[in-house]
């Protein structure tokens, strides 16, 4: 955590291998997201001698599934806007929280892909799920 500090103040961990920075702002300082992002990585494998996967977008969940589809070692951006595009083809087990059991729920509905699950009505989705 300590090299990504040295990125911005704006840090969250997200678990023993995993963490959340906001770079708003920061483009002057270190360019673009892709650039900061492999000046990170690049830092990471000099000081630890370890590969880092990065997701850039514009929230947290966005963020975390880039990161998961762009192991091992890789970078994968979402642009500000595809967020929906991004994230509807995925399979609904893609998403955090949504286990075996929950994803066989899902599937039992005929949702087996996040935008399926993204138009499904919420209060049909609350009543089957609980």
């Amino acid at each position: 955590m300590a090299i990504l500090a040295d990125f911005t103040p704006y840090l969250e961990p997200g678990g023993i291998d995993e963490a959340y920075l906001d770079l708003t702002g920061f483009e002057l300082l270190y360019g673009s997201a892709q650039e900061t992002a492999l000046k990170i990585k690049q830092m990471i494998k000099n000081k630890t001698g370890l590969t880092a996967s990065i997701g850039i977008g514009n929230s947290k969940l966005v963020a975390k599934i880039a990161s998961a589809l762009s192991k091992p070692d890789g970078i994968l951006e979402v642009a500000h806007g595809e967020e929906r595009s991004f994230l509807a083809p995925l399979p609904v087990a893609k998403l955090p929280c949504v286990g075996p059991k929950a994803e066989q729920s899902l599937k039992t509905m005929g949702i087996t892909i996040v935008g399926e699950l993204a138009n499904f009505p919420a209060l049909l989705l609350k009543s089957s799920l609980g």
